[in-house]
């Protein structure tokens, strides 16, 4: 069996997106209460594109099947609808959450059609504000968060300015504790791993799953999802972060040590149908 076309991202940021003010915010501001781990929440955010080129090859399709997977796996397991909440973004010329952070269990339906480009740029600022947003709530409940997961479906190139593109996911990235994990799981002909690994952040890899015969693109996306909702039952969440958040933290634990992100990489080269995907 191949290994599906996977790579951990080992990205550091710059010392102005730590010092700048925003950032400021998000230290002084996501300091999490003490709690239990049995408390943590684990919030993933699914990002979505639904620009244009998704209307092939069935994967808006699979996009939209992907709220009634993640419900009837958490009805199933008790364990995903206690210990975990779920996020929808959609991502087209512009971003917006189509359905807030939520227990698996609730009943979500997308409806989507493909539209427009593939704005980067919008996803990484609606995601970053959404997260912050997301993180009072979870502590406010006394709950508190693990490291989010986002888990990003694309088959595009991005078509946003490139400057402005780096700037936001700098912004998301800013706080190491912090920074999200995210998987970049690209499907159909055109998107690479050269621009997929550039937003890994050093906690998360990307995979690419190419169209071939006896096998889509959009059917690899059900078999992430059902990889990966696995793999968040048998590791759920990983360490919590053991100290308050802090600016001056440096991005050099930018290693694989991480026993969550090890189980969900793992998951996939171990994984039959996604052991196939063609790569570059």
């Amino acid at each position: 069996m191949a290994d599906p076309t996977l790579r951990t991202g080992r990205l550091r940021w710059s010392e102005s997106a730590h010092r700048h003010k925003d950032d400021d915010f998000m230290a002084s501001h996501l300091t999490q209460k003490t709690q239990s781990d049995a408390r943590l929440k684990l919030p993933i955010y699914f990002l979505l594109d639904t620009s244009t080129s998704m209307q092939y090859g069935g994967r808006i399709d699979a996009i939209n099947s992907i709220p009634p997977a993640v419900r009837k796996a958490a009805r199933q397991d008790p364990v995903i609808d206690a210990k975990t909440r779920f996020c929808y973004i959609t991502m087209n010329d512009t971003a917006q959450v189509v359905a807030p952070l939520a227990p698996g269990g609730d009943d979500i339906q997308l409806d989507l059609e493909p539209k427009g480009l593939t704005n980067y740029t919008a996803a990484f600022e609606l995601l970053r504000k959404t997260f912050i947003a997301d993180f009072h709530t979870l502590n406010e409940a006394n709950t508190g968060t693990h490291r989010p997961v986002i888990i990003f479906i694309t088959d595009g190139e991005p078509t946003c300015d490139a400057t402005e593109r780096k700037r936001a996911f700098d912004a998301l990235m800013a706080v190491a504790d912090w920074a999200p994990r995210i998987v970049m799981f690209g499907v159909g002909p055109e998107v690479t791993h050269e621009t997929l690994d550039q937003y890994t952040g050093p906690k998360g890899f990307s995979v690419v799953c190419r169209d071939e015969p006896g096998r889509t693109s959009a059917e690899y996306i059900t078999t992430m999802l059902s990889t990966f909702i696995q793999t968040v039952v048998d590791n759920i969440g990983g360490a919590p972060a053991q100290k308050p958040l802090d600016t001056g933290t440096e991005a050099g634990n930018d290693d694989v040590d991480d026993p969550f992100m090890h189980a969900v990489m793992q998951a996939f080269r171990d994984d039959d149908l996604l052991g196939r995907a063609l790569g570059e």
